[in-house]
């Protein structure tokens, strides 16, 4: 997370991505940047997704959130 966060947003679906747990000691509490590259080399297309993304903040996280929640609902319709 960048300083465009505040702390609410720590814990939030937007802002959470499963990853291995090797991958996540190396990146930590890096910085977004660095985060980016690992990002892209994810063979899990949701997380490859995020380093889509020019900076990660507030705005980026209500919008990744959004988007899955679209893809819950799609993929786990309610049926009769």
């Amino acid at each position: 997370m960048t300083q465009n966060c505040s702390s609410k947003y720590v814990n939030i679906i937007g802002n959470i991505s499963l990853m291995e747990a090797k991958t996540n000691s190396i990146i930590g509490n890096s910085s977004f940047d660095n985060k980016k590259y690992h990002f892209s080399q994810s063979s899990f297309d949701l997380r490859k997704e995020i380093s889509n993304f020019k900076s990660w903040g507030n705005q980026e996280i209500e919008k990744r959130q959004v988007e899955l929640a679209k893809l819950a609902v799609k993929r786990w319709k309610n049926k009769p």
